[in-house]
């Protein structure tokens, strides 16, 4: 997220006023004269390979007007001789208000919480917006209530930010109650600052319910209009749980609330193999393939095939003798059940037979949000989450 704003040719980006052709900052007359008076160091010669444009962005700073004639190579010989009659000693009041009108813009259009979050100075720039004047000093008569300023959640980090930028002001002062930081000039204005704070927070919460309500209104009705679209075709075809779903897990959404600007799905697609479905999931916060088998005949042979496989490999491999095989199952056995556990809720969905259209879409579509919000933990972006076959062999002979 930057904060930028541009006009006549100059903008305001990550917290610098900039000459817009090649974003290139204001260098003040003392650092231009030692770059290149009497003649180029090492630093001017560096600043002009880095910009081809530093010349004229500088003229431009400045408001020099000059005929394309005298600018001739680089511009080194134009900048020396306006250098040299004192044109760089001071910045066109004009330009310096465009600055600070830029300046003003780009933070307006942000709330306060993304100026906090903005890195690496959204902090100063919100409190030289709100309690400093134009010329950077304290101004007490910005702000006389107060601020209330929401912090994110957890980030302890942008939270001493915001803290260092305030100490950086005389007379200002400030109190953090849970995830706000309150801003004032006096006693009286942080008490002003907790009451609008309070009262923002409540219309923030009343915001946010009315948004999410009105998502989940609009995937209902996604979700009615294509179970309306099947009912002419209910008995012309088979029933088939092939398809994408919307999924809606109340625990994941409060944990990672950016994942309700998204929608989590499971897409369900036909396999080589009659009664088994490949499906992958996609929940915001992690994504997976699975397989979904829809009757217990189909399960049993599925895992007899995959044991076969199992037993071929090992064969292959000269197979290994049963009492270290024994050991090594009775060491891990403490670990093994815990992640039965967790194999026994996905494969819940797998042996859930699809007897309708609709109703396999209700089922697999609550199933999979519930048992999800049952895990304690996500699994990150992983290519390899499906159910190993020996696993669920296991406690399938058990």
């Amino acid at each position: 997220m930057a904060l930028t704003a541009q006009r006549d040719g100059f903008e305001w980006c990550y917290g610098r006023f900039l000459v817009a052709d090649g974003r290139t900052e204001r260098r003040n007359v003392h650092g231009l004269s030692r770059m290149f008076l009497p003649k180029l160091t090492p630093e001017a010669n560096r600043a002009l390979r880095q910009d081809r444009n530093f010349v004229k962005s500088q003229l431009k700073h400045y408001g020099l007007q000059y005929d394309e004639r005298e600018f001739t190579g680089n511009g080194v010989k134009l900048l020396k001789k306006a250098l040299e009659a004192g044109k760089f000693d001071s910045v066109p009041p004009s330009i310096l208000e465009l600055e600070q009108q830029l300046r003003r813009e780009s933070i307006s259009t942000r709330t306060l919480g993304e100026l906090v979050e903005w890195t690496p100075n959204g902090s100063d720039e919100l409190v030289n917006f709100y309690f400093l004047d134009s010329a950077n000093k304290p101004d007490k008569t910005k702000m006389p209530d107060g601020l209330a300023v929401p912090l994110p959640r957890r980030s302890e980090y942008h939270a001493s930010l915001l803290a260092k930028a305030i100490r950086k002001v005389s007379g200002l002062m400030s109190k953090r109650e849970a995830d706000t930081m309150l801003i004032a000039w006096h006693e009286g204005g942080i008490a002003k600052a907790r009451e609008a704070g309070q009262a923002a927070a409540r219309e923030a919460a009343e915001a946010r319910k009315r948004k999410d309500q009105a998502l989940v209104q609009s995937r209902t009705d996604r979700h009615e209009n294509y179970l309306h679209s099947l009912d002419s075709k209910a008995n012309s075809l088979d029933p088939s749980p092939v398809g994408r779903y919307l999924l809606h897990c109340e625990s994941i959404e409060n944990e990672w609330p950016d994942t309700k600007k998204v929608d989590m799905t499971l897409d369900i697609r036909l396999s080589r193999q009659t009664r088994i479905y490949e499906a992958s999931f996609n929940i915001g916060v992690a994504e997976g393939p699975m397989k979904l088998i829809t009757d217990q005949d189909a399960l049993d042979q599925y895992l007899a095939d995959s044991e076969g496989d199992e037993d071929g490999e090992s064969d292959e491999d000269g197979g290994s003798d049963e009492d270290e095989q024994g050991d090594e199952d009775e060491e891990s056995s403490g670990d093994e059940t815990s992640e039965l556990e967790e194999d026994d809720r996905t494969s819940g969905i797998a042996t859930e037979s699809a007897p309708t259209t609709t109703t396999a879409q209700k089922r697999i579509g609550s199933t999979f949000a519930s048992e999800t919000s049952k895990s304690q933990s996500p699994r990150r972006r992983n290519d390899s989450t499906s159910t190993p076959p020996t696993r669920v062999a296991r406690q399938a002979r058990a």
